[in-house]
């Protein structure tokens, strides 16, 4: 069943196992009934979860659907159990794999995300007091250019802001490259060369979202 209560004030929904664009429009259709029943609801975003071996394969479908999703979140756990994917040992020790067992699939989401314009949401790191490992995983994470990661409990929250946040040579050299692009704009450049790195308008982009990171709350 789906409930939601009159004067409901949750504004994201997680679609948690969603296979099909059956599954979401469902609960679009129960959402448009309470409404034409006088509930009073704010609106309500998705997290389409994308937890399956066909929800993986048809993530385009689910991403393009309806309005209403925002942000395409990843789980370990259940797109292992439907890939056949050895998690257990993974999660004991990642070195026994060469590099992220789940590269493909996060780049997928990734690239999904990109093109339907929704936020992208890594894997939570079901290990909930091995925070070393959840910041690695959130770094890597940041870097492939997952917008946030999901967590599983409250103290995993701040160990995935910090590792979100740039160091400070990263802002640094983000700094100096809006600088050079500024000096380069004045003088009529549209690109030119650094401390012997090349600089062009797209380094802009990036620039300001490190710097963007630096400035979110924790």
């Amino acid at each position: 069943m789906f409930y939601v209560c009159k004067g409901d004030n949750r504004h994201t929904l997680f679609l948690s196992k969603p296979d099909t664009v059956e599954d979401i429009l469902w609960v679009d259709e129960r959402i448009a009934e309470l409404r034409q029943k006088g509930a009073s609801l704010h609106s309500i975003g998705y997290v389409v979860g994308i937890e399956s071996a066909q929800a993986l394969t048809y993530i385009d479908k689910l991403a393009s659907c309806s309005p209403n999703i925002e942000a395409l979140g990843f789980a370990i756990g259940d797109i292992s159990g439907s890939l056949g994917i050895h998690i257990a040992a993974y999660i004991m020790d990642r070195s026994l794999y060469p590099g992220d067992l789940f590269h493909f699939h996060r780049a997928r989401i990734i690239l999904a995300a990109r093109t339907h314009g929704l936020w992208a949401l890594d894997a939570p790191w079901p290990v909930i007091n091995d925070h070393a490992t959840l910041a690695q995983d959130a770094r890597w994470g940041a870097m492939m250019g997952f917008d946030g990661k999901l967590v599983l409990a409250s103290e995993q929250v701040r160990v995935v802001h910090e590792a979100y946040r740039p160091t400070d040579a990263e802002l640094n050299r983000a700094r100096s490259i809006l600088a050079k692009m500024d000096e380069l704009k004045s003088v009529g450049e549209g690109a030119g060369m650094a401390e012997g790195e090349f600089l062009d308008p797209v380094v802009i982009a990036p620039a300001m979202a490190t710097i963007a990171r630096a400035e979110a709350p924790l």
